[in-house]
Parts: C-alpha cells; sequence; structure tokens
C-alpha cells in the first residue's frame, strides 16, 4: 500500500513538474520518455479494465464519449489532420487521467489523491520561495539572478512576476486559482486544528503567489470562486450567524484581488486589443468551418490567415478564450457536445451534493463546483490545456460528480469494451510516436548545421513525410526557388521563407518576383525585416517612389525602437532618403526627448546643442543635459549630477543607472552599485555588456573584453511560427544578412 501512494505521488509530480510541463516541449528526451511512459501506463491501466471491472461508469460518460467524436471528426475532417491527430492525444491523455481519478474516488482513495494535490500545491509554494530568494537575496539558483535586490535596496524597485512553477506566470495563475478555493473548503471542513492551520496557511501563501504573476484572469477566478462559494453557504445553511467568522476574510480577499485586477489592467491595454483580435478572428474560423471546425491544436495555424497583420504575434497559438477556441477548432459539433458535458457536471453535481450526510461534504461539493465556475470564468480570457492544469480541473470534475465514497461503497458497473478500445488506441499511439520521435530527432540534428543537416532533414522528411515542417527545413538548407516555392504552396503563412525567397530572386536579378515575394511576407507579418528589406529594394533598384520608400523605412525603425533598438547605424546616414526616414521617426509622438537625443548623437550631431533644455524639469531632460556634459562638454562631475538628478526623478528606468555607470568608467570609481540595479531593471538603450567590456580593458583583460563585445552581436532566432503550427517543435529559420536590420 505504500508503494502505492509513493508511486501516485512521484506519477503526479513528474505529470505536473516535469513530463506535463513546458519541459516536455523544450527537452527531447522529455517528450521521448513521456510518450514511452504515458503509452505503458494507460495501456496496462486500460487492458486491467478490460480484465477486470471495466471503464469506470459515470453519467459523464455519454457525454465525453460525444466529445471524443467531435474531436476525432475536427482532426480528421480539418484544415491540418496530421497535427490535429497528434494534438488529440494529448485530449486522450487528460480523459484517461478523469477516468483513473473517478476510479480511486469510487473505490474510496479520495484521500490519497486529495493529500496528493495538496502536496503539489506545497511544492508549487516552495519553488514560488526559492525564486523569490533567488531574485532577492541574488543566490543565483535561477537564471540571471546572480545579483539580488538585497545588494542594492532592502525594498526592491520594482515587483518579482512568478512563473518558475509552471514556467509561465499565466498557467500558474491558471493552476493555483481552483487550488485556492479547494484549500479554503478543505481547511473549513478538517476535523484536526493542526490540519486546518496549515490548509489556511497554504491557501494564504497561494494568495500571495496568484497577486504575484499578476494575472488578472487568475484573480477574477478566485473573485467569483469566492463569490460564489458565499452565495452557496448562505443559501444552503440554516445557521447563516456561523458563517460570518469566516465570510468576512474571504470578501477581504475577493476585494483585494478585484482592486489589483483594476491596478493591473490600466497597463495592459496594448494586450487587450491583441485579444479582442484573437477573439474576431476565432469568430470568423468558426464561421467558416461552422460544423467540424479546423480540428484540434489548428487554431493557432488558421489564426495567421484572419489576423490582423498589425497584430501579429506568432507565439499565439489559441484564441485565449476555451469557448470561442473550442468553437473555432470543433466547430458546432464540440460546442454542443461541450454544452452536453458541462449541462451532466451540474445536473450530477446537484444530485450527489443533496445526498452528502454532513455539512462539511457538503462544503466540500460547494467549494469544488466554486473552483470549477472560477476556472469558467477565467476561461474566458485563456485556454488551459496543458497536463498540469487539466489533471486539476478533472480532479475537481470527478470529485464533484463522486463526493464521499469509501472502501465499502458499491461502485456502479463499468464497460468492458471501451476499456478495450482506449487500450487499442493509446498502443497505437505509442507506435505512432516511434516514428515520429525518430523524425524529431533527424530534424534536430539538421538543426544543429554540419555537413549532414541536409541529409538528416531529408531522412526527417521521409519519416513523417505530413508533417511539413521537415520539408521547409529542406527548401531552407537547400536554399533554391524551386524549393521555397514548392514547399510555400503548402505553407503560405511562412514569412520567412517569403523573405528568403525575395532574396534568391533579388541575387537572380528578378526585382519585380522580389518584391512581389516581400508584398506577401508583409501582409502576413509585417512586424518584421520586412518593411526594412521592401524600402531598401526600392531604394537600390528603383522600383518605389520616395515616398513609399520613406514610409517602409520609418516603419522598420519603429519597430526596432520597440525592442529597443534605434537608428543610429551608419546606414541610415547614407543616403537622403534614409536621413529624411530617420527624422520622420524622429517626430514622431511617443519618441522621449532622450531618445531623440541618441538617434541625433549619431545621425545630426550638429544639431545637438539645439536640443538641450535650458530648464530641466523631467528625466528625461536631465539625462540630455548629462549625456551633452559628458559626450560634447567632456564635464564628467556635471554629467554624474545630472544623471543623478535623473535617477531621482524616475528611479525604476535602468537606462540611466547605466548611463551613471558610464561617467563612474572614466573617473575610475566603483560601478557596482548602478551596474547591478541596472541588471535588475533592465536597460533598453544602454549595453551593460559593452560598459564592462570597458571596465575590462581598463584592468588589462583584452580576452574579457571581446566576448562581452561578442555577445551583444549574437543574434537570437525566435521559433515561434514553427512551435505554434508543429505541436511544440523546434525550427528557426534566419535571414541572410543582408536582410537584417543594421545593428
Amino acid at each position: 500500500m505504500r508503494s502505492q501512494r509513493l508511486t501516485f505521488v512521484f506519477l503526479a509530480f513528474y505529470l505536473i513538474f516535469l513530463g506535463g510541463s513546458a519541459y516536455y516541449t523544450l527537452v527531447f528526451p522529455i517528450r521521448v520518455f513521456h510518450h514511452l511512459l504515458m503509452t505503458l501506463l494507460m495501456g496496462v491501466w486500460y487492458f486491467r479494465k478490460f480484465r477486470r471491472d471495466g471503464l469506470p461508469h459515470t453519467p459523464l460518460n455519454l457525454p465525453l464519449l460525444a466529445l471524443i467524436i467531435a474531436w476525432s471528426l475536427s482532426a480528421l475532417l480539418g484544415i491540418e489532420p496530421r497535427n490535429a491527430i497528434e494534438g488529440l492525444w494529448f485530449m486522450l491523455l487528460h480523459i484517461t487521467i478523469f477516468f483513473v481519478l473517478v476510479d480511486l474516488f469510487q473505490r474510496g482513495r479520495g484521500r490519497l489523491v486529495m493529500e496528493t494535490q495538496f502536496l503539489m500545491g506545497g511544492i508549487i509554494i516552495l519553488f514560488s520561495g526559492i525564486e523569490i530568494a533567488s531574485w532577492y537575496l541574488g543566490l543565483g539558483i535561477l537564471p540571471n539572478t546572480q545579483i539580488g535586490w538585497i545588494n542594492v535596496s532592502l525594498i526592491p524597485l520594482e515587483p518579482i512576476r512568478l512563473a518558475l512553477a509552471m514556467n509561465i506566470s499565466t498557467l500558474l495563475a491558471g493552476y493555483i486559482a481552483p487550488l485556492i478555493l479547494l484549500t479554503i473548503g478543505w481547511a473549513l471542513t478538517a476535523r484536526r486544528r493542526d490540519y486546518r492551520r496549515v490548509l489556511w496557511g497554504m491557501a494564504g501563501l497561494l494568495i500571495i503567489i496568484l497577486i504575484l504573476t499578476f494575472s488578472r484572469g487568475g484573480l477574477v477566478s478566485v473573485g467569483v470562486g469566492l463569490g460564489a462559494f458565499l452565495v452557496m453557504r448562505l443559501l444552503g445553511n440554516p445557521q447563516r450567524a456561523n458563517i460570518g467568522k469566516w465570510a468576512i476574510p474571504l470578501v477581504i480577499m475577493g476585494a483585494i484581488g478585484f482592486v489589483a485586477v483594476f491596478l493591473i489592467s490600466q497597463t495592459r491595454s496594448s494586450g487587450d486589443e491583441i485579444r479582442v483580435d484573437m477573439y474576431r478572428s476565432a469568430t470568423d474560423i468558426w464561421r467558416d468551418n461552422f460544423f467540424i471546425g479546423v480540428g484540434i491544436g489548428n487554431y493557432g495555424r488558421a489564426f495567421r490567415d484572419y489576423r490582423t497583420p498589425e497584430m501579429a504575434r506568432d507565439r499565439l497559438a489559441s484564441a485565449h478564450n476555451l469557448y470561442l477556441n473550442t468553437a473555432s477548432e470543433t466547430g458546432i459539433l464540440g460546442v454542443m457536445a461541450g454544452i452536453w458535458v458541462a449541462g451532466a457536471l451540474i445536473m450530477t453535481w446537484w444530485g450527489v451534493w443533496k445526498k452528502q450526510a454532513t455539512p462539511p461534504r457538503k462544503i466540500r461539493q460547494e467549494a469544488v463546483i466554486a473552483a470549477l465556475l472560477g476556472v469558467g470564468v477565467h476561461s474566458l480570457v485563456d485556454v488551459f490545456t496543458t497536463t498540469p492544469l487539466v489533471s486539476l480541473i478533472v480532479l475537481l470534475i470527478a470529485y464533484s460528480i463522486t463526493g464521499h465514497e469509501t472502501v465499502l461503497s458499491l461502485r456502479p458497473q463499468g464497460k468492458k469494451v471501451p476499456a478495450l478500445v482506449a487500450c487499442v488506441v493509446a498502443v497505437g499511439y505509442g507506435i505512432f510516436f516511434i516514428q515520429t520521435d525518430r523524425a524529431y530527432a533527424a530534424h534536430l540534428a539538421s538543426s544543429r548545421g554540419g555537413d549532414d543537416a541536409l541529409p538528416n532533414a531529408q531522412l526527417a522528411q521521409s519519416l513523417d513525410p505530413e508533417l511539413t515542417l521537415y520539408g521547409l527545413q529542406v527548401a531552407y538548407l537547400t536554399d533554391t526557388i524551386p524549393a521555397y516555392k514548392l514547399m510555400l504552396q503548402t505553407e503560405p503563412t511562412w514569412d520567412v521563407g517569403w523573405m528568403n525567397l525575395a532574396y534568391l530572386y533579388e541575387q537572380a536579378g528578378q526585382y519585380d518576383k522580389a518584391l512581389e515575394a516581400l508584398w506577401i511576407a508583409q501582409s502576413i507579418n509585417p512586424l518584421t525585416e520586412v518593411n526594412f528589406n521592401i524600402g531598401r529594394m526600392g531604394e537600390t533598384y528603383s522600383i518605389l517612389t520616395d515616398n513609399n520608400i520613406i514610409g517602409h523605412y520609418a516603419f522598420a525603425i519603429y519597430l526596432q525602437t520597440v525592442e529597443g533598438r534605434l537608428p543610429i547605424s551608419d546606414f541610415w546616414s547614407q543616403t537622403d532618403i534614409r536621413q529624411q526616414s530617420v527624422r520622420g521617426y524622429l517626430n514622431r509622438p511617443e519618441v522621449t526627448l532622450d531618445m531623440r537625443y541618441r538617434v541625433i548623437s549619431a545621425q545630426f550631431p550638429e544639431e545637438l546643442a539645439s536640443l538641450i533644455p535650458q530648464n530641466p524639469q523631467t528625466a528625461s531632460d536631465w539625462w540630455v543635459v548629462g549625456e551633452y556634459a559628458l559626450a560634447i562638454e567632456n564635464n564628467l562631475l556635471k554629467a554624474r549630477e545630472a544623471f543623478g538628478t535623473a535617477i531621482a526623478i524616475a528611479p525604476t528606468n535602468g537606462d540611466y543607472y547605466a548611463s551613471r555607470a558610464r561617467v563612474d568608467v572614466v573617473l575610475g570609481a566603483d560601478t557596482t552599485y548602478d551596474l547591478n540595479i541596472a541588471t535588475l531593471l533592465g536597460v533598453q538603450y544602454e549595453s551593460l555588456a559593452r560598459i564592462r567590456a570597458n571596465i575590462a580593458r581598463r584592468a588589462g583583460d583584452e580576452e574579457t573584453a571581446q566576448a562581452l563585445i561578442k555577445e551583444t552581436t549574437r543574434r537570437r532566432v525566435g521559433g515561434d511560427f514553427a512551435g505554434v503550427l508543429y505541436q511544440g517543435r523546434f525550427g528557426a529559420y534566419d535571414l541572410p544578412m543582408a536582410m537584417l536590420h543594421p545593428q
């Protein structure tokens, strides 16, 4: 019995923090191990159920079957069956977890399940504590935490945003929010006082962690859950006077949550606009694929054809709304099946709640359904499909439809045939993954380069020909016009492919075709190097008007400054058109005085004196005074004082600390404090690596200086396009040097 408990606990830990987490996508050996382990466990479990008492019977079995049929039809008949069929495996895995938990509850093993869940909550608290300690104390346990806030300020100038336990803060909030309601429900009903104290303490710590994720959806989820819980308690408890002793703190916690939501919302307007675009796109996708949708996991693929290009974000794989995402991916069949499941769940919970013999058991049922209601509201702004979050959700569902059972309780008779079918499906997927993992291994070997890069890419394509990622890799390595044209017929939203095709046309002297390919790339995603290249080709080959060229150059400059790179390269001073483009950018209202100074000092230095404010007021004004004193007047003390004033006005701007550190390097003063705090706050336009390189040079360490300079020129290529379209697989496609923004 003890070995079984330990096995269950370790399996829960594995699913939540390893195999079911982002490591599945990031670490290939974990992906392979996860496929093998889950196939083995599912196959063995379903086979045992077939040999013994069959698949557990619940009132949700029939609606779940309808949902599985809807998923399967959408996968097989959607816009990209290969990707959807693989995505369907995760849905079936989550259904399996549901039946395993139902089986444990029906067998009277609910205490094991709940204790394990609270243990996972404790591990999240531990991980979050480690994250906070490493961030504040500079323990170096996590990346970029070699310097801690305690080294520069007892009170941090900006808060941490917790994410470690689930890799992403939004996912962490999605997991914690229902867990808080679950913990409160058990804290109210635990028999032993020490248990109650521990559970209340856990609930309090989880609320703190939730606030530090800065997730509005998570806070709203808890607020809605607490509100629903209080309403159910008031309606279902005749002795309402006893509720006050714990209702007041719950109301206070809910109020704090809503205030936090309001404050966070003040800084998220651009993100909200993107969400609205996703919702609109999901509605349009559903309209065009009404009956069966585009297929499980294919929203991100279809979204590229529907999104507003000016809001393009390649990393977006879901509609950030469960209901619209379900409609777009599974059509009306999936929507109706989902409504059936939800209706059966509510009706079953109501019947189970009425049968509970004692008030504590009713309270637990109310806490569970309140948590689910919170998740339902949270799902209006997020989609939770990862195994850790789904495992908690299906636990809540499983408990809500079984309630308190013991080993002596009479279990409903299960069905053997569904267990056998599920066993065959699980084994079939296991065989399927052997081939796909071999292909992906070859693809990863190809992405590392070398003489075997192309043969490995071709091997991956031959092993898994339906996954077009491998064809894209072959085209990328072959680097010919026919290869790109062939693959762009298959993946027409591959914007990097269109840009590379444009470069090949340019090299061949086919400038009209090159420009046509760039127009297509721009229509897919204008937030890339495409506008720069349209301007470059238009200017170089005189195939666009001057105003058109200037417009594209100016937009390209704007996109670069959003990422912290200003137009200070010599490229922008080489022609009149480029200089006009820079001036057009400088006239934008969002360009601050210090940004304007940095650009003008590089491109129009004769105009610097006109920028110096006579009566500096803002932090930006004082920075300009300091930079002019440093670079032009060579007055180091005046520069340092001006930078110090800028810091006093805007103490959370890391660039100002870095600027003062540049002065101290020349003065030979200690730069530790300023560099540390600039590192913690982050910089946008300064280069900490170059400052440290200058310090190393002054100390005679040229090797370290060169290594630091090399780090500043390293180009990091994103893989969001491949990750979204191909179930998280890596595939980074870069552009030729001639097509990159000038540095």
